[in-house]
């Protein structure tokens, strides 16, 4: 996205990222039949049930769909709108993987997967 506005720039159109955090959808629903085939499983199950366990945690603080609609809407009636719009539960962690290095962000992320290891 960031190559594409600046190659439409000079055609006078403007490119806006949405960047939403956890939002409150069906996801979990979706996903569930896959989770629970997941942690069946002897390499992923262990790994899977310590996402589950963080995932139901960090859902609870989920934001409303109406946030992400919202904030496309300030974006598109904007007469110069930012080149990003983060919104929603935890949409910060989406810039904080742009500015840690790599090594450091997978440090984190494996650390959240593992916090409930037996």
């Amino acid at each position: 996205s960031d190559a594409l506005r600046l190659e439409l720039k000079s055609f006078g159109l403007q490119v806006v990222i949405v960047e939403p955090g956890l939002i409150a959808t069906n996801f979990g629903e979706i996903a569930f039949p896959s989770m629970q085939k997941a942690l069946e499983c002897n390499i992923y199950g262990k790994m899977m049930r310590n996402v589950r366990a963080g995932w139901e945690r960090v859902y609870q603080g989920a934001s409303s769909p109406l946030l992400v609609a919202q904030t496309i809407e300030n974006a598109l009636t904007k007469p110069k709108p930012a080149a990003r719009y983060r919104c929603g539960h935890q949409a910060i962690s989406v810039l904080a993987s742009e500015l840690l290095p790599t090594s450091i962000w997978d440090r984190l992320i494996s650390a959240q997967m593992l916090q409930n290891a037996d």
